[in-house]
């Protein structure tokens, strides 16, 4: 059995949310990374995904 896993940033809304979408309904096991965990959760919704909060700016890595 194969496993495939994704990992997907800007989870929580735009392009970020529709990948993880059509990932999730093709099969694939899921991380979901954004800045806002309230979009991340709304993402998620009721679907089985693993999410993980990075509520840190990458263009700011130094204020990390």
């Amino acid at each position: 059995m194969t496993s495939k896993i994704a990992l997907v940033t800007g989870a929580g809304s735009g392009i970020g949310r529709a990948v993880s979408l059509a990932l999730h309904s093709a099969g694939f096991s899921l991380v979901l990374a954004g800045r806002r965990a309230e979009a991340l959760e709304k993402t998620a919704g009721s679907r089985p995904f693993r999410w993980l909060f990075d509520g840190c700016p990458t263009v700011n890595k130094g204020q990390c």
